[in-house]
């Protein structure tokens, strides 16, 4: 029970005789004081019970005072073993591994998950060091820096790359630290390790899906984009938005209010509505124009969907916007080319019977020649009459070519000889403030065309490049040949892939409003005042070149000026023949 005994028996000792000597000492006179009727024996009896009642006394309370400080001493050892069990339990259930080193670093204790996590049992490593799990996959460096710290009384924390008792890897999370003693010497080291080999694993998956999502967002043309629970909340915008919007990606993180603000002012309202419904309604789906810093327009097809958790809560929403502007410029070139097909269909019908009308005037009008052939004033009328029949049959001419059912003599034609020969009618029609200049192609380009109605496309061409430049400039004629793929082929409307000649015209003229292109190859339709144009003149050459098997595009700026391209499908050389070939097409 006594944790000293020894120590114990030498204080009761020391105390027992330094009483002893004091009562020798002192005794003799305390008698003497006494009074002397005191017989001298009962005095020496007196003399030995004091004696002993005081050592007993002192001896009582000094044992007392030293069992109960050893009574608590015990308590507390009980207390701290009991401690010591339980940390000891919580220690071997712990869900990552303990091993404790002594200051050279062999080990003294493993908890149960070291043993399974490597699959050494603790005899297999008592006494060994921690480097017996090394796998060689981490160079010195690590090695040396943790030893480093660790000795000098610091703790390291780091990864392991170690290797199992059947050589299997594995990732570990350590944390080791040195014990020190009260003056203040390391003693032993505590190292706390977690297996990380499945997180490790996760993380890793995590960042390739990551590095695969942000490689499709950024390569992709469309803009991905994600918010929070609130639509103003941006957490992520692709790439792609830069191209689209013109606006820099780091802007609209910083300001996600800058997309609406982007947003064409005639669509906003619709827009900021549709986003406002968006979390009840769970979609969003709208197409929209927006405004791009250079002051170009952009059409936009945005959709978008809400993710919910398994409560129904809102947690992101996740949305994919693409630029459409060219897909409607093909369906609105396909709705024209759709509308031209119906007002072509229309045309030529009325051009047939008008026709026919026209054949019934004129053959009234040569029978009233010849009954009034002797009447100056009647044949005179009679001129007059066919005259205005003549132009009357130029209109149905330029109606049956627009419908595509005009008669083609098709021959072997080199785009370039068809410009060099209308070239020097050319300038006395455009007037000398108005330069002309040709740009051939260095070789020869050949189609299989009407040569009359190449003359007349060039022709109308110029003339309206002439009227677009009333106060003079300068008229460009170009030839050349182009090769198209598929893919280049499918952002033209009517186009196709295949070899082709092209001729362009432009001038630099008052150009054509960008709400006017869609019209100007609509059949009567014109912005010339009233008597000085048909309408026919762009109707006509689109015509000729779709019965050519070609088709036209325009672009414009006003006030720089406007170029035609006719494309017509080129003959190989080798199947160039000087046949003259009459079709006719429906």
């Amino acid at each position: 029970m006594l944790k000293k005994p020894v120590q114990f028996a030498a204080r009761v000792s020391l105390t027992y005789f330094g009483v002893s000597f004091l009562w020798i000492l002192f005794s003799d006179r305390v008698v003497a004081s006494l009074p002397e009727t005191w017989q001298i024996n009962e005095l020496q009896t007196i003399k030995g019970w004091a004696f002993v009642s005081i050592t007993a006394l002192l001896l009582y309370l000094y044992l007392q005072r030293t069992l109960a400080r050893e009574r608590r001493a015990s308590l507390d050892r009980e207390n701290v073993a009991d401690n010591t069990r339980k940390l000891s339990h919580a220690v071997e259930q712990s869900p990552v591994s303990v091993v404790i080193t002594d200051k050279a670093g062999r080990i003294e204790y493993v908890n149960r998950k070291f043993t399974s996590v490597t699959g050494y049992t603790p005899a297999e490593v008592l006494g060994k060091n921690p480097r017996i799990l090394k796998s060689g996959e981490l160079s010195a460096a690590v090695y040396e820096k943790m030893w480093k710290t660790i000795s000098a009384g610091g703790t390291w924390s780091g990864e392991f790359h170690n290797r199992k008792k059947n050589g299997e890897l594995y990732w570990e999370w350590a944390d080791i630290s040195p014990v020190v003693n009260d003056a203040g010497q390391v003693t032993h080291f505590v190292a706390v390790k977690e297996d990380i080999t499945e997180r490790k694993r996760i993380a890793e998956a995590l960042r390739e899906s990551e590095l695969r999502f942000r490689q499709l967002a950024e390569t992709v043309q469309d803009v991905f984009w994600i918010t929070g629970a609130n639509p103003g909340e941006l957490l992520y915008v692709s790439p792609a938005y830069e191209k689209i919007w013109g606006r820099s990606c780091a802007s609209v993180m910083a300001n996600p209010a800058s997309w609406l603000e982007a947003i064409h002012p005639e669509d906003s309202a619709r827009v900021g509505e549709a986003v406002r419904n968006s979390i009840p309604a769970n979609k969003f789906n709208e197409q929209f124009r927006i405004l791009r810093p250079d002051g170009t327009i952009r059409w936009i097809h945005d959709t978008a969907f809400v993710v919910r958790d398994e409560q129904g809560n809102v947690e992101r929403i996740v949305g994919v916007a693409r630029d459409i502007t060219e897909a409607r410029k093909l369906e609105e070139q396909l709705w024209q080319v759709q509308k031209m097909e119906v007002v072509g269909q229309l045309s030529g019908g009325v051009a047939h019977d008008f026709n026919n009308v026209l054949s019934v005037i004129q053959l009234q009008i040569g029978l009233f020649k010849m009954e009034n052939a002797q009447s100056p004033r009647h044949l005179e009328f009679a001129g007059e009459l066919f005259k205005t029949v003549g132009r009357a049959a130029t209109l149905t001419r330029q109606l049956l070519t627009v419908s595509r059912q005009q008669v083609l003599h098709l021959v072997d034609l080199d785009l370039n000889a068809v410009v060099e020969n209308v070239i020097q009618m050319l300038q006395r029609l455009l007037g000398a403030n108005i330069s002309v200049k040709c740009v051939y192609h260095p070789e020869s380009a050949m189609l299989h065309a009407d040569q009359g109605m190449m003359d007349q496309v060039l022709l109308n061409l110029t003339v309206n490049a002439r009227d677009a430049m009333p106060n003079g400039g300068e008229l460009t004629i170009t030839t050349s040949t182009v090769e198209l793929g598929a893919n280049e082929a499918a952002q033209i409307a009517q186009a196709r892939a295949g070899a082709f000649v092209v001729m362009r015209v432009a001038d630099t003229g008052a150009g054509i409003p960008p709400e006017i292109i869609p019209r100007i190859f609509e059949p009567f339709f014109t912005t010339k005042p009233i008597g000085k144009g048909t309408g026919l003149g762009l109707a006509t050459v689109f015509g000729i070149v779709e019965q050519h098997g070609g088709w036209i595009t325009v672009t414009s700026q006003v006030g720089r000026g406007t170029e035609f391209s006719i494309y017509l499908p080129q003959l190989p050389k080798a199947a160039a023949t000087p046949e003259q070939v009459e079709t006719k097409t429906a």
